[in-house]
C-alpha cells in the first residue's frame, strides 16, 4: 500500500501564488505532454471565453476512472494533485505506478473552469457556479464534463474541490483536512450499486490516510443537491466520491497537497487492485460529518481592550483571513470578526494575552536611506516598536531611488503595511511627479503644504509629517489617540480601534504593575491579521515568523486634463 514517504519525490510541480492560472497550467503540460503517450492529451471542449478545456488519458486497464478538478476556479489543490500524480504515474518508478496503469484507465480534467481560475472567483466567467448547472447544462464548461462523463463512460469518479479551509471536525478544534462525500441519487439516499461501490473507495481512502493526518478526516457535510454534478454523475451510475480539501496546521499548503496526492493515488490503488472491493462500507458511513463551526485564523483569548480598573474585563479576539475557500497564499485583509468567549471555537494558532492590553497598531514614519524606501530590517526593527503601518518617503527624483522603488512593488509583500508617499519639490509639483503619483496611485506630499492638493496629494504637510517620525510611547491612552488621528487623516478609518469588524492591526502590551497607565513591553504584534512576533522587544531572527504587509495605495479620481 502506498504512503506519503513513497510520493515525497512527486512533488515536482508546485502551486504558484494565488493558486492556478491557465498560463500556469499550460507551462506545466508543455513539460508534461511530450513525455506522454501518443494521443494521450485531448481537448474535450472550451469555456464561456474559448480556453482549452483538457483530458489526459493514461493506462490501458478495464477499471475506467474519471476525475475533474477546479471546477471552481477559486480550488485549486487538486489541479496540484493532479499534476503530480500524472508526472508519477509517467515516471513508473513505483510498482503502484505501474499497476494503477496497467488495471486502469484514467481520464484527468485538470481544469474544468480556466475562466474561473484566470479571475480567481469560484464561477465562470458568466458568474455560473458550473458545479449547479447539472440540470440544465446551460454552460459550455458543464457540458464538456456532461460529454466526458458520457463517452469515456467511467466505473469511477472523481469529484476534486477545497472546501472551507477554516471548516473544523465535529469532535476537536482542529481543521478538517480531507472531508469525503459519497453524492445521494436522491433526498432519501437511496443505496445503489454505484454508491456502495463509492463508499468502498471512499472507506480505503479514510484508512490510508487517517493515520497520516492525525485523523483529521470527515465526512463532508452535505445531502442531496439535484443540480451538483456529483449527484447527476453518481445517477449515471458511475461510484463517485467527492474530496475535498480543507486546512492544514500552520496553513501549510504543501503538506495539505501532498496529503491529498496521497489520499487520490492510494483511491486509485485501491481501485487497480481491488482492495476496495474488501473495505467495508460503514468505515466511511461511520464518517462523522464536518462541524458547522469554523475555526479562526488566530484567536486572541484574555484581553483586555478598556484601561479601566476592571482587571476581569477581558474578551477573546477571533481574527479571519480572507480567501476562506481554498488555501490562497495572501494572507493580508484580516479583521476581527467576533468578540467575546470564544475559546471553544478553536483557531489555527492562539495566542494567550493573559490581561494584556490590546491596542491599534501604531501608524509612523519610517524613512529609508538617502530618498529611498525604507529596507525590509528597517520594517521589521519599526514593527518590533508596535508599528503595523508605515508611512515611507522617498524621493522620485533621485533615480536610483525612483528605481528601487519600482523593483520593490514587483518583489514580495513588505513585511508590515507601508504607505509610500512622494516627497515632491518645495511649491508646486512637476507634471512629472504628478504623472508618477497617478500612475502608481500614490499618496504625495506636495512641497510645505496642501494649499494647491492634487488628486494624489495626501492632507498633511511636510511640518505634519515630520511630527510622525517612529518615537518611544509608553502611555496606552497617547498611544491610542496618536493612532486614531493618523489613521483619520490616512482615510484607514478601520484601525483606529481594536474591536468588532475592525481590520486585525493590533498590539499585545503588558502594562507596568507599578504603573498601570505605563506599557512595559510588547508581547505581540498581529499584522493584517497574521502574528509575526510573540515577544516584540527580543531580537528573534526576521525570518523566525511569517511577516504579511502590503503596499498600499490609493484609488484617485480620473486626472482632469492639463492645458
Amino acid at each position: 500500500m502506498l504512503s506519503p514517504d513513497d510520493l515525497v519525490s512527486y512533488n515536482r510541480f508546485v502551486r504558484p501564488d494565488g493558486g492556478w492560472a491557465p498560463d500556469d497550467l499550460a507551462r506545466c503540460l508543455a513539460e508534461l505532454e511530450p513525455r506522454s503517450p501518443a494521443g494521450a492529451w485531448s481537448v474535450i471542449g472550451r469555456s464561456r471565453e474559448g480556453r482549452e478545456i483538457r483530458q489526459v488519458t493514461l493506462g490501458d486497464g478495464p477499471q475506467r476512472v474519471l476525475a475533474w478538478s477546479q471546477m471552481h476556479g477559486d480550488e485549486p489543490t487538486h489541479t496540484t494533485v493532479l499534476l503530480n500524480l500524472i508526472d508519477f504515474l509517467l515516471r513508473g518508478e513505483h510498482a503502484a505506478a505501474r499497476e494503477i496503469l496497467s488495471n486502469c484507465t484514467l481520464g484527468l480534467i485538470l481544469m474544468l473552469n480556466p475562466d474561473g481560475s484566470l479571475r480567481r472567483q469560484r464561477p465562470n466567467a458568466d458568474g455560473v457556479d458550473i458545479n449547479r448547472d447539472a440540470r440544465r447544462f446551460a454552460t459550455p464548461e458543464g457540458r464538456a464534463l456532461r460529454d466526458a462523463v458520457r463517452d469515456f463512460t467511467p466505473r469511477f469518479g472523481f469529484n476534486l474541490h477545497n472546501q472551507r479551509r477554516r471548516r473544523r471536525l465535529a469532535d476537536r478544534a482542529a481543521p478538517a483536512s480531507i472531508s469525503l462525500l459519497v453524492p445521494p441519487v436522491d433526498t432519501p439516499n437511496t443505496a445503489t450499486e454505484a454508491t456502495r461501490a463509492a463508499a468502498q473507495v471512499a472507506a480505503a481512502i479514510k484508512l490510508a490516510t487517517a493515520p497520516h493526518t492525525d485523523g483529521r478526516i470527515s465526512r463532508f457535510g452535505a445531502d442531496y443537491m439535484p443540480r451538483a454534478f456529483g449527484e447527476w454523475v453518481q445517477n449515471q451510475g458511475v461510484a463517485t466520491v467527492l474530496i475535498e480539501a480543507g486546512g492544514w496546521p500552520g496553513h501549510d499548503v504543501a503538506a495539505l497537497e501532498h496529503a491529498h496526492l496521497h489520499a487520490f493515488a492510494a483511491g486509485l490503488e485501491s481501485i487497480a487492485t481491488g482492495a476496495c472491493l474488501d473495505a467495508d462500507p460503514q468505515e466511511y458511513e461511520t464518517l462523522q460529518r464536518s462541524s458547522d463551526g469554523d475555526l479562526f485564523d488566530l484567536l486572541i483569548t484574555n484581553a483586555r481592550l478598556l484601561e479601566d480598573d476592571d482587571a476581569t474585563q477581558r474578551v477573546d479576539l477571533g481574527v479571519g483571513l480572507p480567501h476562506f475557500t481554498a488555501m490562497l497564499d495572501d494572507r493580508t485583509g484580516g479583521r476581527i470578526e467576533e468578540v467575546g468567549d470564544l475559546a471553544e471555537q478553536g483557531a489555527f494558532e492562539t495566542l494567550d494575552a493573559a490581561g494584556g492590553l490590546g491596542l491599534p497598531g501604531r501608524i509612523a514614519v519610517v524613512a529609508g536611506d538617502d530618498g529611498d524606501l525604507p529596507s525590509d530590517e528597517q520594517l521589521i526593527a519599526a514593527a518590533r516598536q508596535g508599528v503595523t503601518t508605515a508611512v515611507a518617503p522617498f524621493d522620485p527624483s533621485k533615480p536610483a531611488a525612483r528605481e528601487s522603488f519600482l523593483q520593490r512593488l514587483e518583489q514580495s509583500a513588505p513585511p508590515i503595511d507601508v504607505v509610500p508617499v512622494l516627497l515632491a519639490d518645495r511649491g508646486e509639483p512637476t507634471a512629472e511627479q504628478i504623472d508618477f503619483a497617478h500612475e502608481l496611485r500614490l499618496w504625495a506630499i506636495v512641497g510645505e503644504t496642501d494649499a494647491q492638493p492634487h488628486a494624489s496629494t495626501l492632507k498633511i504637510d511636510r511640518q505634519t509629517l515630520d511630527s510622525w517620525s517612529l518615537a518611544a510611547c509608553d502611555s496606552p491612552s497617547e498611544w491610542r489617540s496618536e493612532t486614531a488621528r493618523r489613521a483619520a487623516l490616512l482615510g484607514l478609518n478601520d484601525r483606529d480601534v481594536v474591536g468588532l469588524d475592525k481590520a486585525a492591526y493590533l498590539v499585545v502590551a503588558a502594562l507596568d504593575g507599578e504603573q498601570p497607565a505605563r506599557i512595559a513591553a510588547l508581547r505581540a504584534v498581529v499584522v493584517a491579521g497574521t502574528l509575526v512576533s510573540r515577544d516584540a522587544s527580543a531580537e528573534a531572527p526576521a525570518n523566525e515568523r511569517r511577516w504579511s504587509g502590503s503596499w498600499l495605495r490609493r484609488d484617485v479620481s480620473p486626472r482632469k486634463t492639463r492645458t
